[in-house]
Formats: C-alpha cells, structure tokens, sequence
C-alpha cells in the first residue's frame, strides 16, 4: 500500500507544481496515472477534483462489504482504494470526527442528504468547526467511480515551517509542499 500510495502522492506534488500535468491529469486521471507507473483498475472511472483557497472536495467513501464503520473499513480497505481516499483523512487531526461523519452518511440517508445540502451545518453535527471562509463540495466514491482530491496551491509568502504550524504541527510532506488544507 506505502508504494502505490507514495506514487500517487508524488503525482499529486507534481501536479500542484505543474499546470501543464494538473490539466492533462484532470482530463485523463487513468493515463496520466499509467504513464507514472500507478496500477488502474479497470472498471473504476477516476474523477479529479481541485481544491482552492475557496472551496475544499470530501470525499464520502464507498462502503465496503463487512466494514463495521469508517475507522474499521480504512484499516482494512485495499491498498489501491485506500491510497485515494480524500486527503483529509490521511492528514487530519479531526480524523475521528470525520470518520464519525462518515458514518453517519452510512447510518442515516437524512444526514447523508443534510451534508451534501449544508456540509458546514452537517460537520458542525460532529463537533467539526471549518474555516468561515472555505466552502465545501461533497462527492462521493461508489463501486464503479473514485474521486481524487487536488490539493490547493500553497502561498508563496509561507516557509514549510510555517506551513507546518499551520497543519496543527502534524508535519506531511505534501501539506509543506502545497499547503493542502485539512479540517
């Protein structure tokens, strides 16, 4: 799992650095992804989503047979599907919270329905409190699609430390890099 996602980690660094490869990646996830060496599975359509200093993708993920909750199918998910699930739950110290929100999805279509109308009232359901001036785009993973998440550009005036403070002190090499945004 480390290599496949690492691969994909280095492909997402490298599309926040280069447009050119950000629209080619955004217009054919699939072969860009080929062309780095990432093993695609057929029948999964790959759907690129881009974060902005406005407005941030989550990424319901598709639940798995036997999975008894979030926390529990992120353990065992595959390797490939778990290398793109949203970066959030990768880098966030609401990590708990989010897979609650998860959850929730899985629990209740009314919640689920809620979430995609209003995520900020939705999110604030589970003790998340998101930046005031960020909006918030809800996809979702099924059987047959997989969102991936293009983190915003970092500012330019920010060291990598800095950008580290801002991540709560967790350091990760592509929130340095890109500033990637996590709730």
């Amino acid at each position: 799992m480390a290599e496949a996602h690492n691969d994909l980690v280095r492909l997402l660094d490298a599309c926040v650095a280069d447009d050119g490869l950000k629209k080619r990646f955004k217009a054919d996830p699939r072969g860009v992804m080929a062309e780095r060496g990432i093993e695609v599975p057929d029948g999964i359509t790959f759907t690129v989503v881009e974060d902005t200093d406005a407005c941030a993708h989550i990424t319901l993920p598709k639940k798995t047979l036997g999975a008894t909750s979030a926390s529990s199918m992120a353990q065992g998910m595959g390797d490939y599907y778990r290398s793109l699930i949203c970066w959030v739950l990768n880098m966030s110290v609401q990590q708990d919270a989010l897979m609650k929100v998860f959850d929730a999805c899985w629990a209740d279509d009314g919640f689920k329905a809620r979430l995609v109308a209003d995520p900020r009232m939705a999110l604030a359901e589970h003790g998340i409190d998101p930046p005031a001036d960020l909006d918030f785009k809800i996809v979702e993973n099924s059987d047959d699609r997989v969102h991936i998440t293009l983190p915003r550009r970092a500012p330019d005036d920010l060291s990598d430390a800095e950008l580290c403070e801002v991540a709560g002190g967790l350091y990760y090499s592509t929130i340095a890099k890109t500033g990637a945004r996590s709730l």
